[in-house]
């Protein structure tokens, strides 16, 4: 074992001693589940043994033993028989003349046995469910708990309800569940976009946790490293994301998973698919990977992204020269309204502040529509106004705390972030460079730098080799000696020197033109 996950008594506290405890949950990889769904024929258990990985081991056990009678299990027959624990016991209670007294404490006995083994091996039996091809995915195992799929079954459909239930749905949010379920039942990539600050990515983050199932939420990061991408998709597949995997590792534990085609993958702020830093040339790996490796492959694809990312697609391929044909074949794309009815704010406003009236919560409302963040303003403004009602000792939100909260802190806000803005636009628009430069030189731009004169350039090979008797009397008024003798050389070349550069070896020197000594480089 590394020396770094346990330390002697005695010795100075290692951080890292206890990353191995089993009292933290790491949960089942997923690319080894995905080995055992290839052998499950339908697709409603593949997607409830997707659920139990995507689910902490221990939680879900106790959540399964909540389900257990346990009086009910006390008296049942199916419990597995133990000869070993009957002689044992035999011989403990000798003394007992009555058999059928000895038999009842018996079965009594390893009754609370096989409690305690369910108990302490739940967790380790679920993991075996879900990795073991030969276990079925029905009831009858274990023979301890013969209704464990049942019960998973009842669990995950408790799980879904209560989770669209807590989530208020918008016309915007119904479009997005609708394209991520159609993604999960046919297939295919599709790119859903608009303005930002109307709630898809919470909407598509809700679907993802109501149905982990179905759909892995990973919100791409802004960065150029493929390790930061391939690490966010596998942490969220749960296919190991450790600090020292390398990204190939990664890469190649994500792919089986995906490619089951039983998962759709939601690849949130999509813009970064494309380069973040402004290299000249560089091609969009990120979004090629994406075609090639998963939408190629029939992995069904939902990308979230704003309207500008259709702007650095231009720029990228007029600049570096990348083919658009492969994301315009692939990808359907679609639009999502840029702005929702009064009636879908108020929900949003009425979920954000639920524990207030209904004049604050139209107030929010009102707030939220004429701000710039649009829905995302609603939530620091809420947490304001119960924040003043808190410091009154009132639990419930009035109308009286919104308004505190919009006249001293938010609007005043609105105020200066105005302010600054200005400030930078009136800088923007004294910049002389207006957008960035990813669009290629024109014909003109190209011929122009082809007139333009360039500094003269001599290198070492522009030199020709003279003995040193051949070169006397070459040397030219105030320049002294054209070069000092060849160092290192060999012996046949001892005491050769170096000329000046032949004239048509010079950059930007014509044939009418003679070389002076500024046109010579030393070495």
């Amino acid at each position: 074992m590394s020396n770094t996950r346990h330390a002697p008594p005695g010795t100075p506290l290692r951080q890292n001693k206890f990353a191995s405890s089993p009292d933290i949950e790491r949960g089942l990889l997923g690319n080894l589940v995905a080995r055992r769904c290839a052998s499950v024929e339908a697709r409603e258990d593949r997607e409830l043994l997707f659920w139990i990985q995507s689910r902490p081991p221990v939680q879900l056990a106790n959540e399964v033993l909540q389900r257990v009678d346990a009086p009910k299990f006390a008296k049942a027959e199916y419990l597995p028989d133990d000869p070993q624990l009957a002689e044992i016991y035999m011989e403990q209670h000798a003394q007992v003349a009555n058999h059928a007294e000895i038999a009842r404490r018996l079965r009594a006995q390893r009754r609370r046995f096989a409690w305690e083994l369910v108990l302490n091996g739940l967790p380790e039996m679920l993991g075996q469910f879900c990795l073991d091809p030969a276990i079925p995915v029905a009831d009858g195992w274990p023979v301890g708990l013969p209704r464990l799929c049942s019960i998973l079954r009842e669990l995950k459909a408790e799980h879904q309800q209560r989770a669209e239930s807590t989530f208020v749905h918008t016309a915007l949010s119904r479009m997005v569940w609708a394209e991520l379920q159609d993604a999960y039942e046919m297939g295919g990539t599709v790119l859903l976009h608009n303005s930002a600050g109307n709630g898809k990515s919470f909407a598509a983050k809700a679907f993802c946790d109501a149905c982990p199932g179905r759909a892995r939420y990973a919100l791409l990061p802004a960065t150029n490293d493929d390790v930061g991408f391939f690490r966010v998709i596998a942490g969220a597949l749960k296919t190991g994301a450790n600090l020292s995997l390398k990204a190939v590792y990664m890469r190649e534990r994500i792919l089986p998973m995906l490619r089951t085609r039983d998962l759709v993958l939601v690849l949130d702020a999509a813009q970064y698919l494309f380069p973040v830093s402004d290299y000249r040339y560089a091609l969009p790996n990120r979004l090629n990977w994406v075609l090639t490796a998963l939408s190629e492959q029939g992995v069904p694809v939902v990308l979230i992204g704003n309207t500008k990312l259709f702007d650095t697609l231009g720029f990228v391929e007029a600049r570096t020269g990348w083919n658009r044909n492969q994301f315009v074949n692939q990808i359907r794309i679609a639009e999502l309204p840029s702005s929702l009815e009064v009636r879908d704010v108020q929900n949003v406003a009425a979920a954000l502040l639920p524990d207030g009236d209904r004049p604050a919560q139209w107030k929010l409302a009102d707030y939220m529509i004429t701000a710039p963040a649009y829905l995302h303003s609603g939530q620091p403004a809420a947490q304001r106004a119960r924040r003043i009602a808190a410091t009154q000792n009132r639990a419930r939100v009035t109308l009286r705390d919104m308004e505190t909260a919009l006249d001293t802190s938010m609007r005043p806000a609105l105020k200066s972030q105005a302010a600054a803005l200005k400030r930078a636009d009136e800088s923007a628009a004294k910049c002389k460079s207006k957008v960035r430069n990813w669009r290629p030189d024109t014909e003109a731009q190209t011929a122009a730098k082809g007139r333009r004169a360039r500094n003269p350039i001599a290198t070492s090979s522009d030199f020709q080799r003279v003995r040193p008797e051949q070169s006397a009397g070459l040397e030219q008024p105030g320049c002294g000696a054209l070069a000092a003798p060849l160092q290192n050389a060999s012996e046949g070349d001892a005491g050769i020197e170096f000329l000046r550069p032949h004239n048509s070896r010079l950059v930007g020197v014509g044939t009418n033109r003679t070389a002076k000594s500024a046109d010579l480089l030393t070495v």
